[in-house]
């Protein structure tokens, strides 16, 4: 019977080893991307670009002139200055802080009037026949075919036209160049500053 007792010793010994308490290990945590924003850039510009281009209008004209920080504005300052501050608080910011109107043009990509949306451009001609690029505006609603759009007048200041008004008919059509839409490279996420 002893010669039983000793390997029944033997492994209650082992099984009282096995059975210390075990600490366990912090995981290691892994690396993860992180998530996408929740909203692409384009649907934060058609939530804030009516909101946001309010408070510009009325301003009156200025060459040159940025509305964030005179009373006064130029139309690609308008524009610019609508987008920062349209994405203000989101997950993307507008990387250039101004463009010139002939490089919003070579930073964008041209579009159907049908598929236009809020927060996209309009721009036009120096004059009717004239091919030089010299005005923009700005989207702000958007109704089946036809629309609204911000812009800095020189006579006006800061308005908005409906792309079915008299002034679009006899002014802006003939002037009209094309419908275009910010290009993705003029936005960053916010983890890349």
């Amino acid at each position: 019977m002893k010669r039983h007792i000793f390997p029944l010793i033997v492994f209650i010994v082992m099984l009282a080893a096995c059975a210390t308490k075990h600490v366990p290990q912090k995981p290691v945590p892994l690396l993860e991307k992180p998530a996408p924003p929740e909203k692409t850039v384009y649907q934060i510009l058609e939530e804030n670009v009516p909101r946001v281009s309010k408070k510009y209008l009325g301003k009156p004209f200025r060459m040159g002139a940025n509305p964030d920080k005179t009373e006064y504005s130029d139309c690609s300052n308008l524009v610019c200055a609508i987008i920062r501050n349209s994405l203000s608080g989101s997950d993307y910011h507008f990387k250039p802080f101004y463009f010139h109107t002939v490089d919003m043009k070579k930073n964008s990509y041209p579009i159907k009037r049908s598929d236009t949306g809020v927060g996209d451009m309009v721009f036009f001609n120096k004059s009717k026949g004239d091919i030089k690029i010299n005005h923009v505006g700005i989207i702000v609603q958007k109704k089946p075919i036809k629309g609204l759009f911000i812009h800095a007048s020189k006579s006006k200041g800061v308005m908005v036209i409906s792309t079915d008004s008299d002034s679009w008919e006899y002014y802006c059509k003939e002037r009209l160049n094309s419908f275009r839409r910010w290009r993705k490279e003029v936005f960053g996420e916010k983890k890349d500053f």
